[in-house]
Parts: C-alpha cells; structure tokens; sequence
C-alpha cells in the first residue's frame, strides 16, 4: 500500500516533509529516534537529501515554509494523512511533551480537522504504535489537543466493546 502523498510531485512531497520534520524540534531538542522516523518517511516518498535536508529542517524550521506546506496539505486533501505522519513523529521518541501536543493541535487547526477527529487520529497512531505505554501516550496527545473530553480513551472503549460482544454470544 502506498502513502496517500506519495504520488504527488516533488515539490509537493518536499512541502508535506517539511511540515512534519518541522514537528521534530517542537519540544525545543531534536530526538534521534524523530529524526530517523522523518528519514523513513522522507525514504517512502523517495524525497533525497538534496531536495531537502531533513536534518537542517528539523533543527532549523522556517514557519513560513511550514505554514505553505500546511496549506497544500489541506489544498490537496492530506491533512488527515499529515497529522497521522505527525502524531508518529512525536511518538517516536517514545514520549509525548506539551508542545509537541500544542503543535499537533495548530497543525489540526490549521488543517480544518476539528478537535475530536483530531483526538481519534492521535489516538489511532498511539493504538498502532502499540506497546506498554500506548494508553498513556495516547493520553499525553489528546490531552495536549485538548480533545480529553471529546473522545474516549482505549480503556473505555475495550470494556464497552467487551460489554457488547459478551451480550452477543449469550
């Protein structure tokens, strides 16, 4: 299965990375673990270094080019895609920091994703993430979005679900 950006032309997938590498110094350090995740991405829409240096974005943001490619991003129907890239990128140090949370709720808003849909997608990427601490990360990101009320954590969700398929079988 390909990414849904991966078919767009070059300039298009070097704005979508931008945005995303972008994310990487939001917390104010730059986690090897992040720059590896954008290097992958950068990998799987075969964008090389020389037509953008992963690296110096994401320790170098410029805001102006980010915002561009968050406009593109909503131009060209990716936004749900960008902000699923994104919530992966701040999961992959394996921690989740406010302004990481704060810059995943700009990109949501700023993508016309309304705060819940936006919890639902943050909550998926932690889900698919999985391991010991994918509550709590999940957590960590809806939270910071301010979507904590609006959409319901997996541990709620497991037990209704538990509830209905118990009922089903009797």
């Amino acid at each position: 299965m390909s990414h849904p950006a991966s078919s767009l032309p070059l300039e298009d997938r070097v704005a979508y990375l931008r945005a995303i590498a972008a994310l990487v110094c939001a917390d104010g350090g730059v986690a090897a673990q992040e720059l590896d995740a954008v290097h992958a991405l950068a990998a799987t829409l075969d964008v090389d270094r020389a037509a953008l240096d992963v690296d110096d974005f994401a320790r170098h943001p410029d805001a102006g080019l980010v915002e561009a490619a968050l406009n593109r991003a909503q131009g060209l129907y990716l936004g749900h895609a960008l902000l699923t890239d994104a919530a992966a990128i701040a999961l992959a140090d394996g921690a989740v920091k406010p302004e990481e949370s704060a810059t995943l709720a700009h990109y949501a808003q700023r993508l016309g994703i309304p705060v819940g849909a936006a919890g639902v997608v943050v909550r998926y990427v932690a889900s698919v993430r999985g391991g010991a601490d994918a509550d709590e990360l999940s957590h960590a990101l809806v939270a910071g979005l301010g979507a904590a009320d609006r959409v319901q954590s997996p541990g709620v969700l497991r037990t209704l679900w538990d509830r209905l398929t118990r009922g089903a079988q009797t």
